[in-house]
């Protein structure tokens, strides 16, 4: 029997886990990441959780194919009154060169599960497809087409997303454990 007060029981959603790595052709890499919601959803976890940066991996050197590993922290927790906007998890990956400078390589969009337990998430990694001047540069001087702004990918703005021809990077491997609480008080089931 549901309390009678439901308006103080709103539906939580807590993510925890971590970005374990990434796998592609990158010898070293790191990635910036930040978990989004629709404006109904209240995060009141540490800030810092849901929106950091990894430590760079080297992998072992045996080939540009090495996974490379993270095992960064991730933590959301939401507070909300609807289920439009469900959380989703932004990527953006880097790697460095000799001297340290940062070189962009691609973009990453993957939603929070919407079932409670424990998920293995696979993120592909991709980036623009440039001119062939731009393909050139890319090859020999590591300088990768990067979109304008960031608004197309996360947005809801398919007639322009679907023009964007792009090219796979690699993938980010997500682990995390999804907790859903006080969703079947509002008669939302799973």
């Amino acid at each position: 029997m549901p309390p009678a007060n439901l308006d103080r029981l709103e539906p939580e959603l807590h993510v925890i886990g971590q970005i374990a790595g990434f796998r592609g052709t990158l010898g070293n890499a790191f990635c910036a990441f930040k978990v989004v919601a629709g404006p109904a959803w209240d995060n009141v976890a540490e800030p810092s959780y849901a929106e950091s940066q990894t430590q760079v991996d080297y992998g072992s050197g045996d080939g540009d194919d090495d996974p490379l590993v993270w095992n960064h922290p991730i933590e959301a927790h939401f507070f909300t009154t609807t289920l439009q906007g469900w959380p989703r998890i932004h990527f953006q990956l880097f790697s460095l060169d000799d001297i340290g400078g940062r070189h962009h390589h691609g973009y990453s969009v993957c939603n929070v599960p919407t079932t409670p337990g424990h998920h293995v998430i696979e993120c592909s990694v991709w980036r623009p497809l440039g001119t062939v001047s731009e393909e050139v540069a890319s090859f020999f001087l590591g300088l990768n087409p990067q979109l304008r702004t960031t608004e197309i990918l996360f947005d809801t703005a398919q007639d322009e997303r679907c023009k964007i021809t792009t090219m796979s990077v690699g993938v980010i491997t997500v682990s995390i454990d999804v907790i859903l609480r006080n969703f079947d008080f509002h008669k939302v089931e799973w």
